[in-house]
């Protein structure tokens, strides 16, 4: 049997709105629950794509985005010939090797550490005084 649809079966445009819709309004409390979600993703992912334009543009906070000059690839050039810009690079990667170093796996090892103390007393003592920051703050 022939899956597609014959050609006087087609339905137009319309009859597809139409079935969308009554099908939306079917299931209006799933609709409901996906809205917030839906309006999350709108604010915070879609229109700040918007903003990225800025770094091709010669913008000033007296001009809108849009009514900015369009200079391409000139700020990046600029940034890329900064006598200062590849030693911040360096810095960069070497700040974040470290923080992953002492946030990762010095953590480790002290969780290791305190798993092999026999005393219960004082392994739950260093555990509490180890956890309390993240409580704290």
């Amino acid at each position: 049997m022939d899956m597609q649809l014959k050609s006087t079966e087609k339905d137009t445009l319309g009859q597809r709105f139409k079935r969308f819709w009554k099908t939306f309004f079917k299931q209006w409390g799933l609709q409901a629950m996906a809205i917030p979600g839906v309006v999350y993703m709108i604010i915070f992912s879609f229109i700040p794509i918007y903003g990225l334009s800025i770094a091709f543009k010669n913008y000033t906070v007296i001009d809108t985005i849009g009514g900015a000059e369009w200079v391409g690839w000139d700020n990046f050039m600029i940034i890329l010939n900064d006598k200062y810009f590849w030693q911040a690079v360096v810095n960069t990667i070497g700040i974040s090797a470290l923080k992953l170093s002492f946030g990762f796996i010095v953590p480790i090892i002290i969780a290791i550490m305190i798993y092999e103390l026999r005393g219960g007393v004082f392994k739950r003592i260093i555990q509490t005084i180890s956890y309390m920051p993240h409580f704290l703050s």
